[in-house]
């Protein structure tokens, strides 16, 4: 099983083999508590812009506080919902090894709003302990370009994937059998995740590597 994960829908599934491929549907749901997650940060974030001090603001600093907390616990709910459905659709189809894009450093080089909050390490660590936990395998794999190769003839073109429609992806190679065949740029990105070689351990991040030397130089520091 690949999985491909993005804003437009949390999670996107291929099933090598397999000609029906099953989806989460909670992808109405997502986008509605996303729209109204964001204008609430908004009117929080305005009325902070206005506030001069004093007593008032600091019961506006609290209410972000507050709805910093309610975000995250709406995104660990999400993705414990989201992580639980794919190990069943994983187990329902006998699928032994799941990969997923090594996606470190997302939360600091990504732009977008949902990407920052949405918390996709989270919840592929959920998928990680819950398929761990069901006996079916995780490897990563290199994320780079799963949205713009083509599965049918390997070309990569940025092009391939409308920017128009980040939902659309048509390969422009004129020679390839799927020469401008209409296709979900999602699933391709998990179809492409799922034929990709993978590892057994997720790269560390620098921040990781740089947080262990930190805490290694210490302890030598201690026992000094």
């Amino acid at each position: 099983m690949g999985i491909d994960l993005g804003i437009n829908r949390p999670v996107t599934l291929y099933i090598e083999g397999e000609k029906r491929q099953e989806q989460v549907e909670v992808n109405d749901k997502i986008q509605h508590d996303r729209m109204r997650l964001m204008r609430q940060r908004k009117s929080i974030q305005q009325s902070l812009k206005y506030a001069k001090g004093g007593h008032g603001s600091s019961k506006k600093l609290a209410k972000m506080e507050d709805f910093k907390l309610k975000e995250k616990n709406w995104a660990q709910t999400i993705n414990h919902v989201i992580s639980a459905n794919v190990i069943k659709i994983a187990l329902s189809k006998n699928v032994g090894v799941i990969k997923m894009e090594d996606l470190s450093g997302i939360t600091t080089n990504a732009t977008d709003y949902f990407f920052k909050s949405w918390g996709y390490y989270q919840l592929q660590n959920n998928i990680k302990y819950k398929a761990e936990m069901a006996g079916i395998k995780i490897l990563w794999v290199n994320p780079k370009d799963t949205s713009r190769e083509c599965p049918t003839c390997k070309i990569v073109d940025a092009n391939n994937r409308s920017k128009e429609d980040v939902k659309v992806f048509t390969c422009k190679n004129e020679y390839c059998e799927d020469y401008m065949k209409f296709k979900d740029a999602d699933l391709v990105g998990a179809i492409n995740i799922s034929r990709r070689e993978g590892i057994g351990e997720k790269p560390k991040s620098k921040k990781t590597i740089k947080k262990k030397n930190i805490e290694e130089k210490m302890k030598k520091d201690l026992v000094v």
